[in-house]
Formats: structure tokens, C-alpha cells, sequence
């Protein structure tokens, strides 16, 4: 009887792993979410991505006219792009143009650049990990980009624009 329960014990553990595993899939679909599998750079040189998908997320905004005394809001979906990513998106400083924006390029199969798109920095949320291991999180709400884009993108490209 007691081998029998210690032969259990690895099968216990290992149900135990893939639930974990599961929880964070099923969390992320729950949520209608897409797994993507784009190649992402900045500057053109490859990023170690960690995890990337699309993301319906509410987005909010209101307005106040206090010449009036007035406000005005509204509320809707936008898609967003989020991934996970060992480097930050570099940093590009230029003089006299236009600055702080996130310039975002869409390239095809070919390396081909099929959309640019200057991104404001109200529209990318990044947050980074405080542990050793440095990990970049991105969110880019993609409200101005046609999404029939993405069908034939392979590579994303990031830089930011100061």
C-alpha cells in the first residue's frame, strides 16, 4: 500500500505543473485574447520577446470646458498589442522635428515596410520589471491602424522618438 501511494506522487506533481501553466493560458483566451507570433525589433535589431497577443481593452477619455462649465466623456474598445521583452524599444533623440512619439513599423514577409505609423506616447503604456532580470512590458493601443495590416505582417519595428 505505501509504494503504491509514493508511485502517485510524481503523477500529483505533474498535473499540478500543467494546471499552473494552463491557468494563465485560459486567463489571457477568457479574456479574448490572441496568442501572435510576430518577429518585434527597435531600430531594426531583434528583441527577445517573452510573449505577445492581441487584446480588446476599454479605453475612456472625457473633456472639460471650463469656459462653459462643462464636461464630456465617452467609453469603447480599442485592440492593443502587448508583449513581453528582455530590451526596452530604443530611444531615438532628434532635433527640430517632431518628437515623442512611438514610430511604429508594419513589415511583410518580403522585409517589405507596408505601414509607418507615428504612435503618441499616451497611446503605449510600458512598465519595467524591478527584479535583476529586467523584463519590458508594452502596451500599444492600436486605435488608428488598420487591423487587416497585422494578416500580413511578420516583423513589428519600435523606436522611440525624442
Amino acid at each position: 500500500m505505501h509504494k503504491a501511494k509514493l508511485k502517485l506522487i510524481p503523477l500529483f506533481a505533474l498535473l499540478s505543473l500543467i494546471s499552473i501553466n494552463l491557468s494563465a493560458q485560459v486567463l489571457t483566451t477568457e479574456l479574448g485574447a490572441h496568442q501572435t507570433s510576430f518577429r518585434i525589433s527597435t531600430d531594426s535589431m531583434a528583441l527577445v520577446v517573452e510573449d505577445q497577443l492581441l487584446i480588446k481593452r476599454a479605453y475612456k477619455d472625457y473633456f472639460y470646458d471650463g469656459d462653459f462649465n462643462s464636461a464630456n466623456g465617452m467609453a469603447f474598445q480599442t485592440w492593443h498589442f502587448e508583449f513581453i521583452s528582455r530590451q526596452p524599444i530604443q530611444i531615438q533623440k532628434v532635433k527640430g522635428k517632431k518628437k515623442n512619439f512611438i514610430l511604429l513599423g508594419l513589415y511583410d514577409r518580403r522585409n517589405d515596410c507596408i505601414g509607418q505609423f507615428d504612435l503618441a506616447l499616451s497611446r503605449v503604456k510600458g512598465i519595467s520589471s524591478p527584479s535583476k532580470e529586467k523584463l519590458y512590458t508594452y502596451s500599444l493601443n492600436l486605435i488608428d491602424i488598420p487591423l487587416v495590416l497585422l494578416e500580413r505582417t511578420r516583423r513589428i519595428d519600435l523606436l522611440q522618438i525624442q
